[in-house]
């Protein structure tokens, strides 16, 4: 038992030494808003992609050993942020019983020595989050419940705000939230002089307003001083569920799901600022919040609110569950009718489904992104068919909630060929599609419904944003080589027909062998043709081989037997010149035209003895060039044993260039006294 115990303790030390020893965000340094004004980042430029969660009760409602337990499991799911309201309600009393506002808006006396009050368990949870390397992002007051019911004028605003400021100033992981679902337009002055006051004694945080369902504090705030970035609450209803609200309507009737649009309503303001939906519809809520009779928003829901909203512009996101943002247990009366209990809500789908987002977003320059919804070719859609794409320099992601196809416009993305994937948001998991360029159609698999998301992963091939899997690569190599063995055989039957052998058994031995050579240079190609890297260098001139050379090098060791098979096969079942045939069509009949062309350049003084020699290099060089299967590495090899033939006329005393000059010139009068001549028709 001992050593149980010893063997639990040194675990322990192991694992809090680990917790003092983690790297942190704040390590880069502050966060700030980024220079284009959309994304934020740290003083040192490292990216911060926020993914947040709605814990609004949690200092008021849980023990520490809970709190804990909470943070342990949201910051293995990839959370960095948690919304925390603070001072949710007037009185405002936690799970240890004490208040927050003792001797009301005097905070003189708050701290007791070996006294465990409200502002010490608060501290306790922003410190137990910032071991985790997390930010809480303060809700300074409930204002529905405090400032909307006159429980907190100006004056006390800013002791309040002080006593704040002066509290946290240097915690490194604080994030201000002024507001708290309300419309602050019944008490500006309290809400400018709260965070007024705070910005006066903390310059070292961001600081923004949470405002009431369906509004965005752009509303309001865009030229406020304090605002460093804007957030929206883009609500809880579902399309058309006004509750007969008409006059005063904040949205458009029947966008209630669109949260894009808060998006680029803030994108299109200036000067800019970032802005992320702080409270969309929560997991396990019911549709429209108030009736456990209506529908109950699910996962699938809960990734179209976050992918629509991030491609739209917003620098991250935040998720909510109705059970867990209250941390209702069946023993206290809930609000909205949650189902769950906070502990196992907590395990909703759609909790853990949020990492892949940020997953996905942060494998790519994200602060250098933007919406752009100019790539997609197709209807870009209207409600749940709508399509939304984001973009940097070299990528593009667009998402499907439907599993729409998309067509889109891949030379707008830099790189000559691209790497197209299929996202799939509910579990992270990538399908790989293949290399393509131009302009494209993609059908994802599935077929067409709601939560069936997808996001189409887009980016310049000589890049390594997203790596194939062995599993996709085997697949993709397996329907190249289908559809490559395809064409193949059809090449090999129609050389088989040029050759009129009018015996149809003879000509499928005779395409099989031509197909099986055909095969074997593919196959050689395609496993060794980058095995001499990228930068070799060439001994003869020091400088490093270009493509075409590091190719040839590469294929040059196949065997000898591949192109000594086909001449075998060939021989065994044709006569010498056919077998001459089916050899020149390989190099596209590189020998007779270029034979021809030493003819014309040396006219009358082409020997029989020049011919013999010219002609047994262009056919060393054909029966080399059979190992290659494109004609750019065909050429090159027939340039070896054009130098060979230009040095043999150079030793036989005729000047190579000489003559080559005179036959460009005879070319070149020929063509003129042809156009002349067309002129004069």
């Amino acid at each position: 038992m001992k050593k149980i115990l010893l063997g639990a303790l040194a675990s322990l030390i192991a694992l809090t030494a680990f917790s003092a020893e983690r790297a942190k965000p704040w390590d880069h340094g502050k966060l700030q808003v980024s220079e284009n004004g959309r994304y934020l980042v740290h003083e040192d430029g490292e990216p911060f992609f926020w993914l947040g969660e709605t814990a609004w009760l949690l200092t008021s409602r849980l023990l520490r050993e809970e709190v804990d337990f909470y943070l342990r499991d949201r910051d293995k799911k990839g959370y960095n942020v948690i919304q925390v309201s603070i001072f949710h309600s007037y009185p405002q009393y936690n799970v240890y019983g004490e208040c927050a506002t003792p001797f009301g808006y005097d905070f003189k006396k708050i701290d007791r020595p070996g006294y465990y009050g409200y502002w010490n368990h608060v501290d306790y949870v922003i410190d137990a989050a910032a071991k985790r390397g997390m930010y809480v992002a303060i809700v300074c007051t409930w204002g529905s419940e405090t400032v909307k019911n006159g429980h907190m004028n100006v004056e006390e605003a800013k002791k309040y705000a002080e006593f704040l400021a002066k509290r946290y100033a240097d915690r490194p992981n604080i994030i201000w939230m002024i507001g708290g679902d309300v419309n602050p337009e019944a008490n500006m002055d309290v809400w400018h002089a709260m965070a007024e006051t705070i910005k006066k004694y903390d310059k070292n945080h961001l600081m923004t307003y949470h405002p009431v369902g369906r509004t965005s504090s752009a509303n309001w705030f865009h030229d406020a001083q304090w605002l460093d970035f804007h957030m929206f609450q883009s609500g809880h209803r579902r399309y058309g569920q006004n509750g007969g609200q008409i006059e005063g309507y904040p949205i458009e009737q029947d966008t209630e799901e669109d949260n894009w649009r808060y998006v680029e309503k803030a994108y299109a303001l200036t000067p800019a600022k970032p802005v992320i939906d702080g409270e969309p519809s929560y997991e396990g809520i019911p549709h429209g919040l108030h009736s456990g009779d209506e529908p109950y928003w699910t996962a699938p829901e809960i990734r179209r609110y976050a992918y629509w909203s991030v491609f739209a512009g917003s620098f991250g996101h935040t998720y909510g569950d109705n059970a867990v943002m209250q941390f209702y247990v069946p023993s206290i009366i809930g609000s909205f009718a949650p189902k769950l209990p906070w502990y196992e809500a907590m395990q909703e789908p759609g909790a853990a489904q949020m990492q892949h987002l940020k997953a996905l977003m942060t494998r790519f320059p994200f602060t250098q992104g933007r919406p752009d919804q100019s790539l997609i070719l197709n209807e870009v859609g209207e409600k749940y068919d709508r399509l939304v794409a984001t973009r940097g320099e070299d990528y593009a992601l667009v998402y499907t909630y439907t599993n729409r196809a998309i067509s889109i416009d891949l030379d707008k993305i830099a790189g000559r060929n691209k790497q197209v994937f299929w996202f799939i948001p509910e579990t992270g998991e990538y399908k790989y599609v293949g290399r393509k360029r131009g302009r494209q159609s993609f059908t994802p698999e599935g077929g067409y419904g709601a939560g069936k998301d997808k996001v189409l992963v887009v980016f310049d091939a000589d890049k390594k944003y997203v790596e194939i899997s062995a599993e996709d690569q085997a697949r993709i190599q397996a329907e190249n080589n289908a559809r490559s063995d395809a064409q193949l055989d059809k090449k090999a039957a129609e050389w088989t027909a040029s050759l009129n052998l009018n015996n149809p058994e003879k000509e499928a031995r005779v395409a099989a062998i031509i197909a099986t050579h055909q095969k074997a240079i593919r196959d050689w190609h395609n496993a060794h043709v980058n095995d001499i890297p990228k930068g070799a260098i060439d001994p003869a001139t020091g400088k490093p081989l270009n493509d075409v050379y590091r190719q040839m090098i590469a294929i040059s060791s196949i065997p000898a037997s591949v192109t000594q098979n086909l001449i075998d096969g060939l021989s065994a079942e044709l006569t010498p010149e056919q077998v001459e045939q089916v050899l020149d069509k390989h190099t596209v009949g590189k020998v007779a035209f270029t034979l021809q062309g030493y003819k014309d350049m040396f006219l009358d003084e082409f020997t029989p003895e020049d011919e013999k020699v010219v002609l047994a290099n262009l056919k060393e060089a054909r029966l080399k060039a059979m190992d290659y299967k494109n004609m750019n590495l065909i050429n090159q090899v027939f340039e070896i044993y054009k130098t060979k033939n230009e040095q043999y006329f150079t030793n036989s005393g005729r000047d190579w260039k000489t003559y080559y000059k005179a036959w460009a010139e005879r070319r070149k009068a020929e063509k003129a006294a042809k156009e002349a001549a067309n002129k004069k028709q």
